[in-house]
């Protein structure tokens, strides 16, 4: 199976990048209720993902390294990257920068893959 590689991610970004996770899985967690079933279950699929991203972050975060490198499957590259383009409020400067910077990452190892 093909892997995603984020490297030398900053501390700091990651710590942007875990609450940005947390805010999109709660936000998933609290709008499940769908009449369509496809996207019904494509957000549980979402949800679990991020919530297993979250905790493999907090990890990352709690090891105080300046630069960590993250390995990840494709879903979960595919669901940081939704969480990047997830916006329900107006994200300051550095928080729009990083996830552009991860999104822009991301998106460019997945095009290379086809």
């Amino acid at each position: 199976m093909k892997k995603v590689t984020l490297k030398k991610l900053e501390h700091s970004e990651l710590q942007v990048l875990q609450a940005q996770i947390n805010i999109f899985a709660t936000f998933l967690g609290q709008h499940l209720k769908s009449s369509d079933l496809t996207t019904f279950l494509d957000s549980i699929i979402a949800l679990d993902l991020s919530s297993n991203l979250f905790y493999v972050l907090r990890n990352r975060i709690e090891k105080q390294n300046s630069f960590s490198n993250l390995n990840l499957s494709l879903a979960q590259a595919a669901t940081i990257v939704k969480a990047c383009q997830f916006q329900i409020y107006e994200r300051n400067e550095y928080t729009k920068n990083v996830m552009l910077k991860i999104s822009n990452s991301i998106d460019q190892q997945l095009k290379s893959l086809t």
